[in-house]
């Protein structure tokens, strides 16, 4: 389904499952466009799921920046991180780079909180599907980061991919997806980060048992 158009007009495309629930299961990827890996497993998840009767509710965003994934940037086309442009109470507080980085611009917040078109759609759609959890994949530091009540969901991927499990990413993130869900709203929101430039391949070998684990921990816990 399309929840929304990006800002180059490329729409905005979520697969949803057709279990019937009140709270939904939610993956994504492509939040930043020069980390193409959580794109690709999160396309590796869908393929696989599609030929499936998974028997939980899901939504699967495997492009939430397709500008920014096309010019192969963190940004998005109007060069806001989506990361930072969430409606949080602390959006707007001063940002810090990560280790190692000096260009601020590839942080940009936004003229506002929630000014990207891509942001909101996104709250349009946890509002329309509300969700139990949010897996979102990214790539840096191998990490399981968790923010609210998802330290559960991160211990499970842990187990598989042998990433430490973090409670902080390593520098403030106001406006992040994480604060807005995790901190703000009590969802349990992890962020995935995989080591830059994984082999595909192994990463889908790595995390394919850890997503099915997911969802069984969905069954058996908070959709009940």
């Amino acid at each position: 389904m399309e929840f929304g158009v990006a800002e180059s007009g490329i729409p905005l495309v979520a697969w949803k499952g057709l279990a019937r629930e009140e709270r939904f299961l939610y993956f994504m990827g492509g939040v930043h466009g020069d980390e193409p890996e959580g794109r690709d497993l999160m396309i590796d998840l869908l393929d696989c799921w599609l030929k499936n009767d998974l028997g939980v509710p899901v939504v699967i965003i495997p492009e939430f920046n397709p500008d920014g994934l096309i010019k192969k940037t963190r940004v998005n086309a109007r060069g806001v991180d989506l990361n930072r442009n969430m409606p949080t109470k602390r959006w707007g507080a001063p940002l810090t780079p990560s280790p190692g980085e000096t260009d601020m611009t590839r942080y940009f917040a936004g003229a506002e909180p929630g000014s990207e078109p891509e942001t909101r759609a996104f709250i349009r759609l946890i509002e329309k599907y509300p969700p139990c959890a949010i897996v979102s994949a990214h790539s840096w530091r191998p990490q399981v980061n968790y923010d609210g009540p998802g330290r559960e969901v991160a211990e499970i991927l842990a187990r598989f991919n042998r990433y430490p499990v973090t409670t902080d990413i390593g520098y403030p993130t106001p406006g992040s997806l994480g604060e807005y869900a995790g901190r703000e709203r009590q969802i349990p929101t992890v962020t995935l980060e995989l080591p830059e430039k994984i082999d595909r391949k192994e990463a889908w070998d790595i995390h394919r048992p850890a997503f099915e684990e997911i969802l069984n921990w969905a069954k058996k816990t908070v959709l009940q």
